[in-house]
This record gives C-alpha cells, structure tokens and sequence, in this order.
C-alpha cells in the first residue's frame, strides 16, 4: 500500500510540474519553440512564435524553419 500511494503522489506532482511548464510556456511573452535536433521539425511553439510567425500553431507544428520561409538563405541556416 505505502508504496502505491508514493507512485501516485509521484505521479500527481509530475502531472502538476508538466502543467506550470506548459502554462509558463504558452504564455511567455518571448518567442519559444521546441524542435528536433535531428531534422529541425518543430515539435511545439508558444502563442509569441505563431504570432510572430504568422501562423497558427497546427500549421507549424511538424514543419522546420526552412519549410516555413524563415530563412532566405539555406546556407545561413546551417550556420545557426
């Protein structure tokens, strides 16, 4: 039983800590994505991001900067 009720106590403060991320996140006025280092393939982007972008959310979402126009210079995005 105590060990039962760790695990839901780990899982509740786990589901509550991915929340204050997801809400700080969201509503940061500064322009944040996450991507894939692997491809660059945004993976999630905050309001300040579509915003600025232009775009909405699932528009981005699965697509990398260059195939959304961000860079004119695909050479210059290798350097980033």
């Amino acid at each position: 039983m105590r060990s039962e009720d760790l695990l839901r106590n780990s899982e509740a403060l786990l589901r509550e800590s991915e929340q204050r991320f997801s809400t700080a996140f969201r509503a940061s006025p500064a322009v944040i994505t996450l991507s894939r280092m692997s491809d660059g393939r945004f993976v999630e982007v905050n309001d300040s991001f579509a915003r600025w972008l232009g775009l909405d959310r699932d528009s981005i979402l699965g697509h990398n900067s260059w195939e959304l126009g961000m860079w004119p210079n695909l050479e210059a995005r290798r350097k980033f």
